[in-house]
């Protein structure tokens, strides 16, 4: 089920279309925060419009994979692939901060957005008290 996007929410990334080269992605936020203790989620949303882009037809908008240095900061029901697929609105949501993942707005936590025919794009995420 799709999300509306509010404001300027440090748990929101919108992704769309590098309006210059159709082949990379853009992101409205490097790095995302969401906050252990108030058990926040992070919400990606599709916003892509370029060469007919319809969400999740054929194929889903993007994956998001926490494939990097530091992992995934979240509780997954794959800890071997710890990834997240957009639904056919073009919205993904994570799962809740692992119990054993501390606070520290010094760790980042760098994923990469995929889609067929894009260039992979590396943005990050912390986890704040």
């Amino acid at each position: 089920m799709g999300s509306s996007r509010p404001g300027n929410n440090q748990t929101q990334v919108v992704i769309g279309d590098d309006p210059s080269d159709t082949v990379n992605f853009v992101v409205d936020r490097e790095i995302f925060w969401v906050s252990k203790s108030h058990n926040e989620v992070v919400e990606w949303f599709c916003v892509r419009n370029q060469n007919g882009h319809v969400h999740g037809s054929p194929n889903p908008c993007f994956t998001v994979r926490f494939n990097k240095l530091n992992g995934s900061p979240f509780a997954h029901p794959d800890p071997s692939n710890p990834s997240y697929t957009s639904d056919s609105t073009g919205y993904a949501v994570s799962n809740p901060v692992k119990h054993t993942v501390s606070p520290d707005s010094n760790r980042l936590y760098g994923y990469t957005i995929e889609a067929i025919g894009k260039n992979p794009l590396d943005p990050g995420g912390g986890v704040k008290g």
